[in-house]
């Protein structure tokens, strides 16, 4: 019974760290677009769209290997966010917690 419990409690914990680092790479590995970057939003129509959403501040914009706009400002309830968005059209794709 004793074996039982520690094999369980094994699976468990790989099973929650896996979670963990799926997460994690889930946002490396976003692609938001495959279109041309003449066709994105600017950085700074990017800002003003997220003001406008209840945004406080946008701290910085990078843009990933996938092609989105990975964002990191601080919300509308004033916790630190980052968020990826689709720079066609500002459409949030993932948040990471």
């Amino acid at each position: 019974m004793i074996f039982r419990s520690v094999v369980l409690a094994s699976v468990a914990a790989a099973g929650i760290a896996g979670f963990a680092s799926l997460a994690s790479a889930d946002n490396d590995e976003l692609k938001c677009t495959s279109a041309a970057q003449s066709s994105w939003m600017s950085e700074d129509a990017t800002k003003g769209l997220l003001k406008q959403q209840g945004y406080q501040e946008v701290r910085e914009i990078k843009v990933t290997e996938g092609n989105c706009y990975e964002v990191y400002g601080i919300d509308a309830q004033g916790n630190k966010v980052e968020v990826y968005l689709d720079p066609t059209n500002g459409s949030l794709m993932a948040k990471e917690d």
